[in-house]
């Protein structure tokens, strides 16, 4: 009921039905759906959920969603949850042949967190394999580094990249770009790409 809920972004119902509900971490989906439910809503819900058992090394969809909403919330909310021993739960669990499927995104949870801990140099090298490419998935990676350089103040390094990602098909790119492209000086390129957006 609380995912059919969220996927219908009935927000209110199924804050009010996660009020009704008892937790149990040995339910990874119900956990997942309200990990979910507390990203997507404001204030949010007190109870910070759990991960998966510690024992669980080879994830299935329910565990890697359990497991992806949790460091996603810890990444916008709970700072101080993204701790070392978490970090290198998610490093093992990359590197499990189980996981294979899941890897790219393990990667990215990794390069996150370390990001949300600003720990720039070894976000971006996490983060680098997986922008390596042409296709969509990896100009969203582009995209997000080009959106981390600009809020490190590296604005022609991120104009670059943004139009990296532009080439591949990255959404909401040219924003960004026309900000990084003032910042560093090419005013004349950020007015020919602020133009075209107000045109389309």
């Amino acid at each position: 009921q609380l995912g059919f809920l969220l996927g219908q972004n009935l927000l209110v119902e199924a804050r009010k039905l996660s009020d009704k509900l008892v937790i149990k971490t040995s339910e990874p989906a119900l956990v997942s759906n309200y990990t979910l439910l507390q990203l997507r809503t404001i204030p949010a819900i007190g109870l910070i959920p759990g991960m998966p058992p510690e024992t669980l090394w080879a994830l299935d969809d329910a565990s890697f969603a359990q497991l992806y909403h949790l460091v996603l919330l810890n990444v916008t909310r709970h700072h101080d949850q993204l701790t070392p021993a978490l970090l290198t739960r998610l490093k093992r669990l990359a590197i499990q042949p189980d996981n294979a499927s899941y890897y790219e995104q393990l990667q990215f949870l990794q390069a996150l967190a370390y990001h949300a801990l600003e720990q720039e140099q070894t976000a971006r090298q996490l983060l680098a394999p997986l922008a390596a490419g042409t296709e969509a998935t990896a100009g969203y990676y582009q995209q997000l580094l080009g959106l981390w350089q600009l809020q490190q103040g590296q604005y022609a390094t991120a104009a670059d990249q943004l139009a990296l990602a532009a080439t591949h098909h990255a959404n909401m790119v040219s924003e960004a770009r026309v900000y990084a492209l003032a910042l560093s000086g090419r005013v004349d390129s950020a007015q020919a790409i602020a133009a075209r957006l107000i045109a389309s």
